[in-house]
């Protein structure tokens, strides 16, 4: 049960009936991957009464599990999307630091689970990315990274192309690990800026000792 493409409809389905201006003052001012979770966890809920979407389950962000089994585990992450564009950041090997190092770690964490249970193995990175050329400066300080922003659009890019392409670049860094899908989350304003937001889900196929091999 589930795909890829299928949890990136669910995902973007579970936060249609939030105000977007809401959620782009959460993502330009701190993590938001938790929220995202949670929201796709309670349309799990609703949407199958037969399973269990249940939080930091074993340490896990979302495992979603039938009769108490786990069929599946989400491990979710927060980017700006620009850092994508950039092949030092993307491929940082620090998982602290990189975005497809952080992947690699989340997966190597799931293992444990993966192995006693069999369930499916999924990563979900929300991507987003604010014009911060639109700030109001007296908000600056409310607002995360803002170096990263600034340092997306310093060529005079527009948000759109700069963004879209930096989640394409990691979609297509993250093919290694198993078939992924994108998808729209939300398009909103706060303090003058335009945030927007995709999430990418990637289902993990590979084996935990291939994942050094993956760069």
């Amino acid at each position: 049960m589930f795909s890829a493409s299928e949890l990136v409809g669910l995902t973007c389905e579970s936060v249609k009936s939030k105000n977007f201006d809401d959620l782009a003052y959460l993502a330009s001012t701190g993590k938001i991957e938790l929220s995202i979770r949670d929201s796709l966890a309670a349309l799990i809920t609703k949407k199958f009464p037969n399973l269990t979407a249940a939080r930091e389950y074993q340490r896990r962000d979302l495992v979603i599990l039938e009769d108490g089994h786990p069929l599946a585990m989400i491990e979710g992450k927060l980017w700006i999307s620009f850092e994508a564009n950039f092949p030092s950041k993307l491929h940082n090997p620090n998982p602290k630091e990189g975005l497809i190092a952080a992947s690699r770690s989340d997966i190597a964490k799931m293992n444990d689970l993966y192995l006693s249970s069999g369930c499916k193995r999924f990563i979900s990175t929300v991507l987003f990315a604010a014009d911060i050329r639109q700030l109001e400066s007296r908000h600056l300080p409310a607002v995360k990274y803002p170096s990263w922003h600034s340092r997306g659009l310093a060529s005079g890019v527009e948000l759109a192309t700069a963004h879209n392409l930096g989640v394409t670049r990691f979609l297509e860094a993250t093919r290694p690990f198993g078939p992924g899908a994108t998808g729209r989350l939300f398009e909103g304003r706060v303090y003058g800026m335009t945030v927007v937001a995709d999430v990418v889900i990637c289902e993990v196929t590979c084996s935990v000792a291939s994942l050094k091999t993956v760069t």
